[in-house]
């Protein structure tokens, strides 16, 4: 969702309710965060290296 579509009352409930929380919480919160984001992205890359190998055109040598 791009942040300018988020309602102005859930923006400053989110700022509020986020500067409650100790930042050690929120430094766990946004390491996990990104952890998930790059296992995944790791995960679509060996899934896009593999699909690219069963596509690949026979060479002119094998025609």
């Amino acid at each position: 969702v791009p942040l300018n579509s988020i309602a102005e009352d859930v923006y400053k409930t989110s700022v509020d309710w986020i500067g409650h929380i100790p930042i050690d919480a929120l430094s766990d919160f946004v390491l996990w965060g990104l952890d998930s984001i790059i296992a995944d992205l790791v995960a679509h890359q060996g899934t896009a290296k593999g699909s690219k190998k069963s596509t690949q055109q026979p060479s002119s040598k094998a025609q």
